[in-house]
Formats: structure tokens, C-alpha cells, sequence
């Protein structure tokens, strides 16, 4: 496969159009739509979206953890979410989307 500054090693698709992805997906629009508009799959859309995870080591918990539950996406397989935010910084330590066997 040839290589060029356009694209990254092993990709297909450009650089900028990356960037043009992460755009529309900061706007309100759906992975859907934005797969069409770039003839593209919603997975690919997706891939590019975790693409821009920052991975951090979870072998600690922040000191102030809150916690919050959400209504997951029809595109996940669990009704509800369960976001992790480190209450000191604000930022997002983890969303969990796991199953659960635990019956109350």
C-alpha cells in the first residue's frame, strides 16, 4: 500500500476528511447521516469518533467520584448507562455500559 502525508499508515481515508468527520459530529448531527454524506458506514464514522480517546490508566479511582445514570443509545444493547466523572477535574472517567446480572 503506498504511503502518503495525506493519509495514515494503513488508512484509506484522508487526513482531512477525518477532521471534516469530527466537525459534523460536534454538531447535532447522526453518525447516520454523517456516513452518508461521506459514503461511508456508521462504523467507520464510529471508529473515527474513538480514534480521539484519550486513553488514561484506570488502576486508580479519582478521590471525589460522582456518578450518574443515562438512557443508552438505541445502538447499544443495554437501556441504561452509567456515566464515572472525577468530580474534582469534571472530566469523564469512564461511561459503563455492561450488562448486569445483579437482580434486586
Amino acid at each position: 500500500m503506498a504511503e502518503t502525508q495525506l493519509t495514515d499508515k494503513g488508512c484509506f481515508i484522508s487526513k482531512d476528511v477525518k477532521i471534516s468527520i469530527l466537525q459534523d459530529l460536534c454538531k447535532y448531527k447522526s453518525m447516520k447521516l454523517i456516513a452518508e454524506q461521506y459514503f461511508l458506514s456508521s462504523s467507520t464514522i464510529s471508529r473515527v469518533l474513538r480514534s480521539t480517546e484519550i486513553k488514561i490508566s484506570k488502576k486508580y479511582l479519582p478521590r471525589v467520584l460522582g456518578i450518574d445514570e443515562f438512557k443508552s443509545l438505541k445502538s447499544v444493547d443495554v437501556a441504561m448507562s452509567v456515566n464515572l466523572v472525577n468530580n474534582e477535574t469534571g472530566k469523564v472517567f469512564d461511561i459503563c455500559t455492561q450488562k448486569s446480572n445483579l437482580r434486586i
